[in-house]
């Protein structure tokens, strides 16, 4: 499938890209981990980098980086490769899920599905990518697949139910390598079955790029990087030599020979034409570096500052965006500080085997992603497991609660800093701790998880609003409430746990085989006995219908003193005050969200219901469960994925953020009108892309507001005012004409005068 794209021209402003959605207005924000590095491409006009699984590229004649996802122009999500044709300037990307994306210097994009859409019983995930003349080669773990690139369609397909590395033409003759041996063969024979093929015992089996018709490098992981000697005729022979004891992250052509990275090593080698005369070359920070090998010789690399040259050693290009290294999952929005917090998790009922450890909390005022990650930590050990949801004081805006896994306990964090730890001695567990902030401002804490040499016999604690401050906690500063069946499972994952509004009845489960515990304290913390609660281990919906349960993976409470609980098997709805009745029941709203788990839940202004799933992406229900009112997903909006983590909505700018596999995502739908500062002036859509044709609307503007736009000079192009705080722009000068390709900048003030310093928004214009 071709198509035309705008990849070297979509200059994104620093912190986001913006794309139109199935109706409202959605902004990726992205993540920018340089240390995740795949590969670095050095290319004529532009750099591109693959960091993770997600492609960046920087225009190297207007500075700008862009972020090259679903949203603008990719077909697919979490790329895996980038390989560059410099003899006919075209870039393959591959994915996780074995489809290709080509784009080309000419402005077409193709998409090759051929592979991903393929219907066999093997893996299908493609390995490596090499180039030859007219055609590249896409190893794949069943085989390869030839690629005609004059017109980017399947020219031939070879299953042989085998893994390939690599697969390369080394002068007329074809070299496939799987995890044990060389094949060998003819370019002009039958390829129909590995018995074609010569074989050879290959004891060095890895990715390999070619030196010359009889020498290759070949990079094998765990064992090092070689330089292989091929003897060719009746009897061919390959004679491998170990060049570097470490395998490299990649090796790529120069113009004066060969370079391989070994990024978190710290070092890169360089190699001359032929392969020869390795030279280490030492960094000081981890770096991945790439060489035009038709350019003269500057070398680009990445590392934690950013993209930089060696023509011009000081200056680095970031694109600004999330800062979290590890896996976001947890959001809470700050309304006293007007911003969306953003945290790395434990490991959780839906991610297993996440990178332990990490404390990671990142913060956005609805323009700058800032990392906040509190100072003061505890050290990590091989039994720190990171941490789960933050928790806002609602009387007291710079503090703000963390629950971690295992031996840290609960950190209470002001001002950036952490300020108390408790958690690791009586009336506390080791084990995480569930936190929610009553309608009076006590913290409740629950710990649900038993262990067998430890007996917990303070379930739920809570400490009162006066003593949140303390500098220190001791056992008799705590309420505790026996609640009973709170502790009926040893759970290591995060439990879900609601405090309905109005009356302020607590509602538990630790989420892994667990029942439903419902107590009510009466509104008053007394002496900790002075309550009613009742065990649930199914429930009945008011059709009748038993609802069982293997894992709970989010519980909220809306506006209306109703509690939503979502887990892998359903959604219900129920009004906890009704708990305490001979004949409870609950809203069975399972069949309007689909089969997939319910991973996360959210209320937006309206008090519509947002339900994420995990493989169906979005639903949104009315307040009360019964209609479906939108669905978002990869069909039909720009979400990079239909497993959702996360949701939480930003009351301040009517948005909602929600974190998927690969980025975070905001959806705008209900736009605000004018504001009382500039502090929230946003363009839509930034950037206006060529085929735009439309008015650029600049809204947040203070009503009565006078606008002035000016290019990068200070040359004024527009003058106008806004209606109900949104000024329109129809991307053209004053003569009427389409403004060059470049950032302009907004200007606007209620006076007589508006200066042209301190612009209140940026626009990217591409012609």
């Amino acid at each position: 499938m071709k198509k035309k794209f705008y990849l070297i021209l979509l200059l994104l402003l620093p912190l986001c890209a913006a794309a139109q959605g199935s109706t409202g207005s959605w902004t990726l924000h992205t993540r920018f981990m340089p240390a995740t590095a795949r590969n670095i491409i050095d290319t004529e006009k532009a750099v591109y980098y693959l960091l993770g699984n997600d492609l960046f590229c920087f225009d190297k004649t207007s500075h700008a980086t862009t972020s090259v996802d679903k949203t603008n122009d990719l077909s697919d999500v979490l790329a895996t490769g980038i390989y560059y044709n410099y003899d006919k300037n075209y870039l393959v990307i591959t994915y996780e899920d074995a489809n290709i994306d080509v784009f080309t210097a000419n402005g077409d994009q193709y998409n090759i599905p051929n592979i991903k859409e393929a219907m066999i019983e093997y893996n299908k995930g493609i390995n490596h990518v090499t180039f030859a003349d007219g055609k590249f080669y896409v190893a794949t773990q069943f085989g390869y697949v030839v690629v005609n690139d004059a017109t980017f369609t399947v020219s031939e397909y070879h299953n042989y139910g085998k893994s390939l590395l690599s697969v390369e033409e080394l002068g007329d003759q074809l070299l496939l390598i799987d995890a044990s041996l060389y094949y060998l063969a003819p370019l002009n024979a039958p390829h129909e079955t590995l018995a074609n093929f010569k074989s050879r015992t290959n004891s060095t089996a890895g990715k390999t790029t070619a030196i010359s018709p009889t020498r290759f490098f070949q990079n094998v992981t765990g064992k090092g990087l070689y330089v292989v000697d091929v003897t060719l005729g009746s009897t061919p022979a390959f004679t491998a030599t170990q060049v570097v004891a470490t395998a490299a992250d990649n090796v790529q052509k120069t113009a004066t020979g060969f370079l391989a990275n070994f990024m978190s090593s710290k070092y890169y080698y360089t190699f001359d034409a032929n392969g020869d005369n390795a030279t280490k070359k030492t960094c000081s920070d981890t770096e991945m570096f790439s060489s035009n090998p038709k350019g003269d010789g500057t070398m680009w690399s990445i590392n934690t500052n950013g993209l930089h040259s060696s023509a011009a050693a000081g200056t680095y290009y970031k694109l600004e965006g999330i800062l979290i290294t590890s896996t976001p999952w947890w959001m809470a929005y700050n309304k006293s500080e007007h911003k969306m917090y953003v945290g790395s998790t434990a490991d959780n009922g839906i991610l297993m085997g996440l990178t332990k450890g990490k404390y990671e909390m990142n913060a956005y005022d609805g323009s700058t992603w800032t990392d906040i990650t509190p100072t003061a930590l505890p050290a990590t050990s091989s039994t720190d497991y990171g941490w789960y949801w933050p928790e806002f004081n609602p009387n007291d805006s710079s503090m703000y609660f963390i629950s971690c896994r295992m031996g840290n306990g609960i950190l209470r964090v002001q001002n950036g800093a952490v300020t108390g730890r408790f958690g690791v001695a009586a009336p506390m567990v080791a084990r995480k701790g569930a936190l929610r902030f009553d309608k009076d401002g006590n913290l409740w804490i629950v710990h649900s998880s038993k262990s067998s040499s430890v007996v917990n016999e303070t379930p739920v604690k809570v400490l009162s609003k006066d003593k949140l401050a303390n500098a220190t906690f001791s056992a008799s500063d705590y309420t505790v409430y026996k609640v009973p069946n709170v502790t009926d499972r040893n759970s290591f994952k995060w439990s879900t746990f609601a405090i309905s509004k109005g009356t302020d009845i607590k509602v538990f489960t630790c989420g892994d085989l667990a029942p439903l515990v419902i107590w009510d304290n009466y509104g008053q913390i007394t002496d900790g006995t002075n309550f009613r609660s009742k065990t649930f281990k199914d429930l009945q919906s008011r059709t009748n219908k038993i609802i069982n349960w293997d894992y709970t993976y989010d519980m909220k409470a809306d506006n209306f003193g109703y509690v939503w609980m979502g887990n892998n098997s359903t959604l219900v709805r129920f009004n906890p005050a009704e708990a305490f009745n001979d004949d409870f029941r609950v809203d069975d709203i399972s069949e309007l969200v689909g089969n997939s788990w319910v991973s996360s839940i959210a209320f937006d202004k309206d008090n519509n219901v947002w339900v994420a799933t995990y493989g169906e992406g979005i639903y949104v229900l009315n307040q009360n469960g019964t209609e479906v009112l939108a669905t978002y997903n990869t069909a039909n909006s720009p979400l990079p994925s239909n497993s959702i983590y996360t949701l939480c909505y930003d009351p301040d700018h009517e948005s909602m953020f929600i974190i998927t596999p690969t980025c975070i995502m905001e959806y705008s739908e209900s736009i605000k009108g004018g504001d009382t500062t500039y502090d929230n002036v946003y363009a839509y859509p930034n950037p206006v892309r060529p085929d735009f044709t439309g008015y650029v609307s600049i809204k947040r503007l203070i009503p009565g507001s006078h606008v002035k736009i000016t290019d990068a000079a200070g040359n004024v192009v527009c003058e106008t005012t806004d209606v109900a705080g949104t000024a329109t722009w129809d991307a053209c000068n004053s003569n009427g004409e389409r403004v060059p390709t470049g950032t302009y900048y907004v200007y606007a003030s209620t006076g007589a005068t508006v200066p042209t310093t301190n612009p209140v928004a940026k626009i990217m214009v591409i012609k």
